[in-house]
């Protein structure tokens, strides 16, 4: 019991309002997953060449560091029919899921949940996708079905009458966003996985 109030009690504190989740670029897990740095960055103005240190990292789509003020937070389910799949995207990476996290985000926050002494100093960052292999699972079932221990905590949530609370937290999770550039947040369709 002391792991699914753990579970609920993250899933909670990475979670954002519909209208507050582009702050989620200020939370320090977001700052780690997604290598936000003090960098050195090219400028050309007029005509002339120089470099300024701005906070910036890469859009998680096609690897291009920006400024953090340049870049869009994009959310990996989609919003619209997509809140379903975000719980399950949630879940699988506390572990309420068959089958576990396979991605990099998953895989780091799940490692950094379960470590004996959670420290960001151990926390790493997520490559971008032209850098990262697919990852692989068993099957797509597995990963949008919950174990008892998710099923329990889904349970309680219905009883309390707080799915609709749950759904926004989940959708609007530091586990569904991340930066992306102007042209890969435009031109991108983000498909749900399955129709509910």
């Amino acid at each position: 019991m002391p792991q699914l109030y753990a579970a609920a009690g993250m899933i909670s504190s990475i979670g954002f309002a519909a209208t507050q989740y582009g702050n989620s670029a200020d939370h320090v897990i977001f700052r780690t997953l997604y290598n936000v740095a003090e960098r050195d960055l090219v400028y050309y103005q007029g005509g002339n060449q120089g470099t300024k240190r701005v906070l910036s990292a890469p859009c998680m789509i096609c690897g291009l560091v920006l400024p953090l003020a340049n870049l869009t937070i994009d959310h990996q389910r989609p919003q619209s029919g997509g809140e379903l799949e975000a719980v399950a995207k949630v879940f699988r990476t506390f572990g309420l899921t068959k089958e576990g996290p396979k991605g990099p985000k998953g895989l780091l926050i799940q490692a950094h949940l379960r470590s004996v002494n959670p420290s960001l100093a151990t926390f790493g960052s997520v490559a971008p996708q032209p850098g990262r292999a697919a990852a692989a699972g068993t099957s797509l079932s597995e990963r949008y079905t919950l174990n008892d221990q998710g099923a329990l905590l889904l349970s309680f949530v219905l009883a309390a009458g707080e799915i609709q609370k749950l759904k926004t937290s989940c959708m609007n999770s530091i586990v569904n966003l991340r930066p992306a550039c102007g042209v890969c947040n435009s031109s991108r369709g983000n498909p749900l996985k399955f129709s509910p």
